[in-house]
């Protein structure tokens, strides 16, 4: 970096910019080895240079040097000035076909924004005019909003059958492994699967040699194939390796969990955590957790978490009113980090004795009564309670198996994040949940099932036989869903917090569904308007409120929101202080000041189609939505890291 250094600082600025295209076109020469110029058109030739010059102009911008970056931005705006990098990370956005700056894009876009907010407004909640709006949204190239509009209709309580089915149709889902996911989602999913098979099919005989040679007597071999191994890199090797998990020895598991240790990518992160439940040798899964130890814990703690389950808990009752009827309840719980289900039973068995011969009472032959008679009452109370019992052990058999399951699970938190806790789901969900400052009400899943049987006791009046029994039963079933917001993180903004929007910044607690504002691709740093999908407003449930103050705005957030923290990605503001860099738009900049104060009343959050970020107060301050943040391994948006 000397040449940078040397260009940097006082002296004519005409001399400064020549030497820093002179530095530029150099670099671009030595990035052109390896290029066949024969198959590259100069357009595309020049484009990829741009896009490089735009790295380097985030290099810049991790060293805190802003200038820098905006000469090498426009250096390479001039070299390709339709490539997106350059123009997303100037703060340009792609309309019609061109790029604009934001005022020229909240320009173009006023009088379809007009028209559609004065649409929105006159169909309220209404659900015949939710539809109507997603309908005239498709018809006025509008699909995004189209979507969200049809998503309400959905979900809309009073939507009838025929209608819901109807904007369902017009949804873009598709149908895998049990649940419903969007065409990109599915899109990615295929890719993902291909990507797989190829990787499979290229490697798998490269491993079978290396797994034999190690399991060779000559020692020659046996070196050859661990330094093969040594050099395996890039995210293309690591879908075989699954295959190793089960089919490989020990030695073997061992050399494939170093490769993956030194593999910085998110398919890494996975197989080592697959390596850590799922190998069938102590030490390797043991080696595998310490691996996940370097990782950030937001790449591997939730599927672990997901994967737990509490005991599954039995309560019954047996009890019997004037009648005569026995009633037995039993109730079984299961819950998960998702999710609680109950399960009810109830049994009834009412008595009917019929008589025979001469009456007792007021009886008259044949005549029925509900009132105790015979013996059947006692064996049939014995027989529920021998079905609880007998469902008690059941559920005890499932319960030692599940906790076998969950140790591997437990084991690997506790390696992975440095922490221990008792052994049990809810100590971790707990923990996770302090984490993240999050509201916890489950969705509560209840099935009902209720049956009743009828027992006749014969009796013969006259002669004092002993019953016999006659049986018949019916069963009713019933299914009821208590849906209630599952995990609601507490990350969110005060009333009045400013949100970049397709029609300028406005309070985060006017943004509606079907607004669009401006968001970044944290992987690319693609740069665009998304569609707002979802409004969140509650009490918040964070410690405190931290005010972090940039380029003299002063932002107010809840601690544990998500901001980015320029060189380290996704972190809660409460790890945000003072000479720290965080993302904006169009750059970085210092935190000056960060103050602690206290909670309010009520929060505000948004969930962002497609990217879920977006930009908040006058700064322009890179948050993430109140969905849960994916993995990624950018230092700034468009910005990863590539291997040494």
């Amino acid at each position: 970096m000397n040449w940078k250094l040397a260009c940097y600082g006082n002296g004519f600025t005409a001399l400064r910019a020549a030497l820093v295209g002179i530095c530029l076109t150099q670099f671009a020469m030595a990035r052109d080895r390896g290029h066949d110029a024969s198959v590259e058109t100069p357009g595309d030739r020049n484009e990829r240079i741009a896009n490089e010059f735009a790295r380097t102009a985030l290099l810049f911008d991790l060293d805190g040097e802003p200038a820098w970056r905006n000469r090498t931005l426009s250096a390479a705006l001039a070299r390709s000035p339709d490539s997106g990098p350059p123009n997303w990370h100037l703060g340009r956005v792609q309309v019609g076909g061109r790029w604009r700056t934001l005022p020229q894009a909240e320009r173009l876009a006023a009088a379809q924004r007009d028209d559609y907010r004065e649409r929105r407004n006159l169909a309220g909640n209404n659900v015949e005019k939710l539809f109507e709006l997603a309908q005239w949204c498709g018809r006025n190239e509008q699909a995004d909003r189209a979507e969200v509009h049809y998503a309400q209709v959905v979900l809309h309580p009073a939507a009838s059958p025929k209608l819901r089915f109807a904007a369902f149709q017009h949804l873009d889902l598709r149908y895998i492994n049990g649940r419903w996911i969007d065409r990109r989602q599915a899109e990615r999913l295929e890719q993902q699967f291909l990507a797989a098979r190829e990787s499979i099919e290229r490697w798998r005989e490269p491993f079978q040699e290396w797994m034999k040679d190690l399991a060779s007597n000559h020692n020659a071999r046996r070196q050859k194939a661990m330094r093969e191994i040594a050099e395996l890199s890039g995210v293309d090797v690591v879908p075989i390796m699954e295959l190793c998990i089960v089919g490989a020895n020990e030695p073997f598991q061992q050399l494939l969990i170093g490769r993956l240790d030194v593999m910085p990518e998110h398919e890494a992160t996975e197989m080592l955590v697959r390596y850590a439940l799922l190998s069938p040798f102590p030490t390797a899964r043991a080696a595998a957790a310490k691996a996940l130890s370097t990782r950030p814990v937001h790449d591997f703690v939730p599927p672990l978490i997901d994967s737990l389950t509490a005991p599954v808990q039995l309560q019954y009752q047996v009890t019997r009113d004037a009648s005569g009827t026995l009633r037995y309840t039993q109730v079984v719980a299961v819950e998960t980090q998702q999710q609680a289900r109950i399960m009810v039973r109830d049994q009834f068995a009412v008595r009917s004795v019929q008589t025979h011969g001469r009456t007792v009472g007021t009886l008259a032959p044949g005549e029925s009564s509900t009132t105790y008679a015979g013996t059947e009452e006692p064996l049939y109370h014995l027989a529920m309670f021998l079905d609880a019992m007998d469902t008690q052990q059941k559920i005890n058999a499932a319960n030692y198996q599940e906790a076998m399951r969950c140790l591997p699970i437990f084991e690997a938190l506790e390696r992975g994040t440095g922490i221990v806790l008792p052994r049990q789901a809810s100590a971790w969900w707990e923990w996770w949940k302090h984490q993240n400052a999050m509201a916890v009400t489950k969705p509560v899943l209840t099935s009902y099932e209720r049956s009743v049987t009828s027992y006749f006791d014969n009796y013969d009046v006259a002669r004092g036989a002993v019953p016999s029994r006659a049986q018949g039963s019916v069963g009713v079933r019933g299914r009821a869903r208590v849906i209630a917001p599952y995990r609601r993180p507490s990350s969110c903004f005060v009333p009045g917090t400013l949100v970049w929007t397709e029609a300028g910044r406005q309070a985060i607690e006017s943004v509606q569904v079907g607004d669009r504002v401006l968001s970044q691709d944290p992987d690319t740093g693609e740069l665009a308007y998304r569609v707002v999908r979802l409004t969140t407003q509650a009490p918040s449930a964070a410690p405190g409120l931290i005010r972090l103050t940039v380029d003299g705005d002063q932002v107010n957030l809840t601690e544990s929101h998500v901001v980015w923290i320029a060189g380290r990605g996704w972190e809660v503001a409460r790890d945000a202080f003072p000479g720290m860099s965080l993302q904006r738009y169009a750059g970085t900049s210092v935190v000056e000041q960060r103050e602690t104060l206290p909670n309010p009343p009520l929060v505000h959050n948004l969930v962002v189609d497609d990217f879920h970020t977006f930009f908040v107060g006058q700064c322009g301050l890179l948050v993430h939505d109140i969905t849960p943040r994916q993995p990624t391994r950018a230092v700034l948006p468009g910005l990863i890291p590539t291997p040494e």
